[in-house]
């Protein structure tokens, strides 16, 4: 266990602990769940708004992980790069499936524009209906089936 600063405040008998940064006056907390420590910034300069701040969000990744909903969420094109990137290598090596080449093209030409800047945990029926439309203008048709298949499979892929 780390050592504690004299600044800092412990909460839960320790398990949410409150502590400042030298270069900044606002609190920061950090807590365990799961498997994982979490930091958050409070944002917070006033101690007691900041354990407030920082109960509420222990409260809500304990809650999350119980319920098997992910609380440390990526962006979208973060881990569409990935995906590409192994598809790329698996191509390379002779390993990959003729598809693949199409399923780049869709990730990187149509996928990370629109949903780029999401978290993966937030995409939903509104984010993709929304996708399709973005997607009827772009191409300025309605698109033939296997390319919204190829489309859809690589959004659930993703």
């Amino acid at each position: 266990m780390p050592k504690l600063s004299p600044a800092s405040v412990t909460l839960l008998d320790g398990v949410v602990v409150l502590y400042k940064r030298s270069r900044t006056r606002k609190w920061q907390a950090r807590f365990k769940v799961g498997s994982y420590w979490k930091r958050i910034t409070t944002k917070c300069i006033d101690l007691d708004k900041a354990k407030d701040i920082a109960l509420e969000q222990y409260m809500e990744h304990l809650f999350k992980h119980k319920h098997g909903i992910p609380s440390v969420s990526k962006r979208f094109a973060e881990i569409a790069r990935l995906s590409v990137d192994e598809m790329r290598r698996k191509l390379e090596a002779g390993e990959g499936k003729k598809i693949f080449v199409d399923y780049v093209a869709v990730t990187e030409n149509y996928l990370i524009p629109f949903f780029g800047k999401f978290n993966i945990a937030n995409i939903g029926y509104k984010q993709v209906h929304a996708y399709e439309q973005w997607r009827r203008e772009k191409f300025g048709r309605e698109l033939k089936a296997s390319t919204v298949n190829t489309h859809n499979s690589r959004l659930k892929s993703c």
